[in-house]
């Protein structure tokens, strides 16, 4: 018997004993020696590791013998095979199964960790989407909440308010081409801080220009202004209302006006053909029938309304004026006034007393009548 290394681990171990006590592999009749080098190698072993030699395949050559260097006795044989030899490899086995165990733990703790860390990862995503849906009025954006945790503790909240943008939106579909101003009232009203708020202050906007427009009134004009301080067509109507302030007819204006037309009419009823001069312009777009008329034409009128026999003709200026201001190109203004006009005649033969006349006048900027138009309305 001799005392040789394992040639599977390398422990020291009898040549005689049944199995290797450090790794378990088989020793006795398992083992041979290289022919070439020496070395001591399982049966098994078709290479020397050590030299390279190279063995037969089994059958093919009688292994190699391995000769005991000693000639010990049995006994010391039995003493390697002894169940005391098997000690070492008995603790080596509790070693495994108790790494074994040791592995299972780790792992189910790592699982436990993992699953643990990963619902709280979950939790966090599910408030941080949350979060980001405040202030949202998009309907995808509740939906795609929905879609991604479907449940989730804010699944009725969610459904809640996509409902209600749903409904929302489908009430704008209904209105959106609507020109009744209360329908977009009515809308805000019922959807308070809605994403169509600003579409709906638009349309307002626009519907309460459009009124104004059509009104055409200093009023109406004004109203808008005051209404839609930052409205889309504030400028526009704050250049209408300036020009309608331009036009509008002043009191001061007012009496100048009809001043200049009682002077016409009693002048005209006295045959006072200086002071009908006095209040015409040289040449009249028109009198009466006659167009381009010049100052003499007018005094050959005055002169055929004056017969011998009438005796005096009073005209009697209603104060029924409707005064128009109209400005050119040049900013100079000139009048359009229209009223009406009572005769009474006085005369020595047959024929018209009273007559009612519609007369309509065009005031230049110089304050002289420059166009006269006289129409009767009625006459006895």
């Amino acid at each position: 018997m001799a005392i040789i290394k394992c040639p599977e681990c390398g422990h020291n171990v009898s040549d005689n004993a049944q199995f290797c006590p450090g790794c378990g592999i088989k020793i006795a009749n398992n083992l041979k020696k290289c022919p070439d080098c020496d070395e001591i190698l399982l049966m098994s072993t078709s290479t020397c590791p050590k030299c390279g030699h190279q063995f037969p395949a089994t059958g093919e050559a009688s292994t190699t013998a391995v000769q005991n260097d000693s000639g010990e006795q049995e006994e010391e044989m039995l003493a390697y095979t002894s169940p005391q030899s098997n000690q070492p490899r008995k603790s080596h086995t509790v070693r495994n199964v108790l790494l074994i165990i040791l592995g299972i733990i780790l792992i189910g703790g790592g699982v436990f960790a993992y699953f643990a860390w990963s619902e709280s990862n979950s939790e966090e995503a599910i408030e941080q989407a949350y979060r980001s849906l405040e202030g949202s009025t998009d309907p995808a954006d509740y939906q795609a909440f929905l879609d991604s945790f479907p449940d989730s503790k804010f699944q009725n909240e969610v459904e809640t308010s996509l409902n209600k943008l749903k409904a929302e939106n489908d009430a704008w579909v209904s209105i959106s081409l609507s020109s009744s101003k209360n329908d977009f009232i009515q809308f805000m009203n019922r959807f308070p801080g809605s994403r169509f708020e600003a579409n709906c202050q638009q349309k307002i906007d626009s519907l309460d220009w459009i009124d104004a427009k059509s009104i055409n009134t200093p009023d109406a004009i004004h109203r808008y202004i005051e209404e839609h301080p930052n409205g889309l067509y504030v400028d526009e109507a704050r250049d209408m209302e300036k020009n309608m302030a331009e036009l509008t007819v002043q009191p001061e204006e007012r009496t100048v006006v009809a001043n200049l037309c009682s002077i016409f009419f009693t002048a005209l009823g006295a045959n006072d053909q200086e002071g009908v001069c006095s209040v015409i312009s040289p040449e009249m777009k028109a009198f009466l029938s006659t167009p381009n008329a010049t100052k003499a034409d007018v005094i050959t009128a005055m002169e055929a309304m004056h017969p011998a026999t009438i005796t005096s003709i009073n005209f009697v200026v209603n104060n029924d004026y409707v005064i128009t201001k109209q400005m050119d190109a040049d900013n100079q203004v000139s009048y359009n006034v229209a009223y009406s006009v009572d005769q009474h005649i006085a005369r020595t033969d047959e024929g018209k007393t009273f007559a009612s006349y519609k007369v309509i006048m065009e005031i230049n900027p110089q304050f002289k009548i420059n166009s006269v138009q006289i129409k009767e309305v009625s006459s006895h």
